[in-house]
Formats: structure tokens, sequence, C-alpha cells
């Protein structure tokens, strides 16, 4: 029997990533389940991986040997807004994989909009593709389908369990006490 997974959530390009991700890695048992979470829209790396932990935390608790969490998040740090992906994957024993996908910048335009809604909503309204963020997300429509939202969210992924995979090279993973902490800072800093 080989290592089942959790997928928390069940918005498809998430889902389709991280699948890709782990039968890359010979897993071929997994489910995704829908997770409610706080937020619709991070806008820091701190709301990223906040919701991204949230939801690996729910999704092991559906039972599984790792819980995976893919959040969409949205950075300001350059002044103007740019994307990409985090995962969390934590097992059992509650290490801690991290993960990151390929950044993109966002229209300028869009870090007004981005107080008021969604990136999602926004690209739904602007290109009036319905259900955007599930098919092929911004990266989708704006590198006209040469890069699309699975593939980040794979990329994010897999990046995630290279720790699990490597487990020798890595010697000590996180926990997801000290990522909780590392999370604390981060707030602290960016508010």
């Amino acid at each position: 029997m080989g290592v089942s997974a959790v997928i928390g959530s069940i918005n498809r390009s998430k889902v389709i990533g991280a699948i890709k991700a782990l039968k890359k890695l010979g897993i071929s048992n997994y489910k995704a389940v829908k997770i409610k979470t706080f937020r619709d829209q991070p806008m820091n790396i701190y709301e990223t991986l906040s919701l991204a932990l949230y939801r690996a935390e729910k999704a092991i608790e559906y039972g599984g040997d790792i819980g995976i969490g893919i959040e969409g998040g949205i950075f300001f740090s350059l002044g103007y807004p740019i994307e990409g992906q985090v995962a969390v994957v934590i097992d059992r024993n509650y290490l801690v994989g991290l993960g990151f996908s390929s950044l993109f910048p966002l229209p300028i335009h869009y870090k007004l909009l981005l107080t008021e809604r969604s990136l999602g909503d926004i690209m739904e309204h602007e290109t009036g593709l319905k259900d955007i963020s599930s098919l092929y997300g911004a990266i989708g429509y704006l590198s006209n389908g040469a890069i699309t939202r699975v593939m980040l969210s794979y990329e994010s992924v897999l990046m995630a369990l290279l720790p699990f995979m490597k487990r020798e090279f890595y010697k000590k993973l996180l926990t997801v006490d000290e990522l909780k902490k590392i999370l604390k800072n981060l707030e602290e800093n960016t508010h």
C-alpha cells in the first residue's frame, strides 16, 4: 500500500496540478475535499502561506498520509501586483514542505481593483470568461495559454514535496508549529 494524499481544494486547476505532481512521484491514491477558507483573495505572503497551511491541516483531517494546501496569492512588494501559487504539504507527523510557483505580473491598474474584488472576479469581468480561476487562471489568459494555473499549481506542489522526496538530503524538516512561528513573525512585519 502506497502513500495517500488529500488535496484541500476542489478548484479544478489546483486539483489537476496537484494530481500531476503526485503522479510524477508515483502517488496514485488521492482525493480532493472542499475546504472553506476565511479569505477569498490573499493579498500578501503571510495571508497566502496561512491559507495554504490551513488547507493542508484541514485536508489531513480527512485521512491520508499527506495533506496538501494550495493558495494563489497576490504580492505588492515591488509596488505593483505580482501573483503566484503557494503550496504547503504536511504529513501525519506534522512535518512541512513549502513550495512556490513562478510569479507573474498583473496589470498595474489591478492594484486598486484588488482592494474590492478577487482576481478571479476581475478577470471574469474583464475577459468575459466564466469561472476563469478554475479553468486556466489569469496566467492562462495573460500568456495565451502558454502557462496555466494548473502548471503553477503543479510546480508549487512538486516543490513542496521535495523535502519529503529527499529526506536524507534535507535532514530536518519544518514542523507545523515552526511554520506558525514564522507566520507570526511575518504577520507582525506585514502589518
